[in-house]
């Protein structure tokens, strides 16, 4: 892993058993930069990674996925977490609270459905 280990956030395994990290400087720097309502927000983060309602691959690029959970947050339903296989190992690029699946998923790429998943 390139990333110092003082710039990691936390470190998580998903619901798949893969390891996922998020840095200090990605939070800080994009997602409570560009999505100020996650401030406070990173057992939303984890909870996703955890037990998503759905984990989809991403439209953008085929080294993303694209993880949907429950938004605890506030007015929006779910919550969006980009993870991203750079660097030799597995980051989250962004993370932010949505209404729905949007346009950054690719629907005939799922890589995991939850049983209780209203996606």
């Amino acid at each position: 892993m390139s990333e110092k280990t003082s710039d990691i956030k936390f470190s998580v395994k998903d619901v798949r058993g893969i390891e996922i990290v998020y840095t200090n400087e990605r939070w800080e720097n994009h997602v409570i930069r560009f999505h100020e309502d996650m401030e406070g927000q990173e057992q939303s983060v984890i909870n996703t990674l955890v037990n998503p309602y759905r984990i989809d691959g991403s439209s953008i690029d085929d080294i993303s996925d694209v993880y949907h959970g429950k938004w605890t947050g506030g007015y929006k339903k779910y919550i969006r977490v980009v993870v991203t296989s750079k660097k030799g190992y597995n980051t989250i690029i962004t993370a932010f609270p949505v209404e729905g699946v949007g346009k950054s998923v690719d629907p005939e790429k799922p890589k995991y459905r939850n049983a209780d998943s209203p996606l």
